[in-house]
C-alpha cells in the first residue's frame, strides 16, 4: 500500500477597522444680495442642506473657521482691505435641536459647531447672520463680499 501524502497550510485573517470621521457639507455657495434697509440679513439652511456627520469614533466634535474675519471684496482671485463692519455670525442646529448654538465665525480659532458620539449620522442645520449697515460700502462690478467657510471635525 502506497503512503499518503498530505499536506496542510493555514491562513489566518487579521483584520482591524480603521477610524472614520466623514463630513459632508451639502451646500457649496450661498449668492446674497445685501441691503442696509433690510438688515440683517438671514438665511437657513435645513438640516438636509447643511451639514451631516458620519463616524465610528467615539467621541468627535466638528468645528468652523472663517477664511477672513468679515465678509471682505473679492475680485475671483484676491481679497482687497474693503469689508463690512460687522461679522457674519452662524446658528448651527443639530438634529433634533429647535435651538441654535450661536457661533461668531472667527479666522483667528477654529468654532465649536457642535457634537457627537459614534454610530449613524449626525445632521446639523444652519443659519446664517450678517448685519449691515450704511457704512458698509457698495463694490464694484465683478467684486463680491466674500469668505470661505471651513468645517474641520476631530475625533476625542
Amino acid at each position: 500500500m502506497p503512503a499518503t501524502v498530505q499536506g496542510a497550510n493555514q491562513l489566518t485573517i487579521g483584520a482591524s477597522i480603521v477610524s472614520l470621521l466623514l463630513i459632508d457639507v451639502k451646500t457649496s455657495y450661498l449668492p446674497w444680495s445685501l441691503d442696509a434697509d433690510l438688515s440683517p440679513y438671514t438665511q437657513m439652511l435645513d438640516k438636509n442642506g447643511g451639514i451631516t456627520v458620519k463616524a465610528n469614533k467615539a467621541g468627535w466634535t466638528l468645528y468652523v473657521r472663517s477664511e477672513v474675519s468679515t465678509l471682505t471684496d473679492w475680485d475671483g482671485s484676491t481679497y482687497s482691505s474693503k469689508a463690512l463692519h460687522l461679522p457674519l455670525t452662524l446658528e448651527s442646529y443639530p438634529e433634533g435641536n429647535a435651538i441654535g448654538k450661536r457661533i461668531k465665525v472667527s479666522n483667528s480659532n477654529q468654532e465649536l459647531v457642535t457634537n457627537g458620539e459614534k454610530g449613524g449620522e449626525k445632521k446639523v442645520g444652519l443659519g446664517f447672520t450678517q448685519p449691515v449697515s450704511y457704512e458698509d460700502e457698495s463694490l464694484n462690478t465683478g467684486h463680491t463680499y466674500h469668505t470661505i467657510l471651513t468645517f474641520t471635525a476631530a475625533a476625542a
